[in-house]
């Protein structure tokens, strides 16, 4: 005999499983917040360093432009000065010119009261070579010669400071070589006093054109430039040096 259920049998149900949660889509790399400020950063350092590369590239330009018209005007002075100098002596790169050694011993042999190997019309005429010189380069229009070419105050100083020496130097050696003329046909007290003060003319001359060549030879070198030099024999009377020496750097 079947044995009754007392009620209906409930299907039995099954647990199910936690809820997932909707998974935001990951951002693309280039649109994260952190990548986008890391890339501005280096942007903006690349930009800071283009900058700076075509300023110094422009102040490199302004400064080759500034020193070729510098170089011009020193160049004109230069070739004009070392041309007359090379008229009464040898240049000798950046040692002193070979210029009035002769009126110098000269003058000096009469100051020891010895007769000099030259003569009166020797020394007269090596004396008024060495005058037009000077004066020519003494009236060399400087102020023309380097205006509106950049140079500073200091350079134009110092270009017109030896132009005034070597020019004035010249002349003073064309004065002792007059007063060493003289001093050979005078006598007694008077014979001294020419003879003095054609060895008192022969040093300053001598010392004007050392420190006016040296100034020379500033600027050139300032500017990039070479002094010129010559293999050519020296003048008769008018060479052999300054007897001051080389400047730094020459070999003379």
């Amino acid at each position: 005999m079947a044995i009754k259920s007392k009620g209906k049998t409930k299907p039995k149900q099954i647990s199910r499983g936690p809820r997932r949660e909707a998974v935001p889509v990951p951002k693309p790399f280039a649109q994260r917040r952190w990548v986008q400020v890391t890339a501005a950063f280096i942007v903006g350092i690349l930009a800071v360093m283009l900058f700076a590369w075509v300023r110094d590239g422009l102040h490199r330009n302004e400064a080759a432009n500034a020193l070729t018209t510098r170089k011009q005007a020193v160049s004109t002075w230069q070739a004009f000065l070392e041309g007359k100098l090379s008229t009464v002596g040898q240049l000798q790169g950046p040692a002193q010119p070979a210029i009035g050694q002769d009126v110098i011993t000269a003058a000096g042999d009469l100051a020891k009261g010895k007769t000099p190997t030259q003569d009166a019309a020797t020394l007269t005429s090596t004396g008024q070579t060495l005058g037009t010189v000077g004066t020519a380069i003494s009236t060399y229009d400087m102020a023309d010669a380097i205006r509106d070419h950049g140079l500073s105050e200091d350079e134009a100083s110092s270009l017109t400071t030896a132009q005034n020496e070597i020019g004035q130097g010249l002349i003073q050696l064309k004065q002792a070589a007059t007063l060493s003329a003289l001093a050979l046909s005078a006598h007694g007290a008077e014979k001294k006093q020419l003879a003095a003060a054609a060895k008192e003319a022969a040093d300053a001359g001598a010392a004007l054109l050392q420190d006016g060549w040296r100034l020379h030879i500033n600027e050139l070198l300032l500017v990039g430039l070479t002094p010129g030099g010559s293999l050519s024999p020296v003048p008769s009377g008018l060479g052999g040096g300054l007897g001051g020496g080389a400047l730094p750097g020459g070999t003379g």
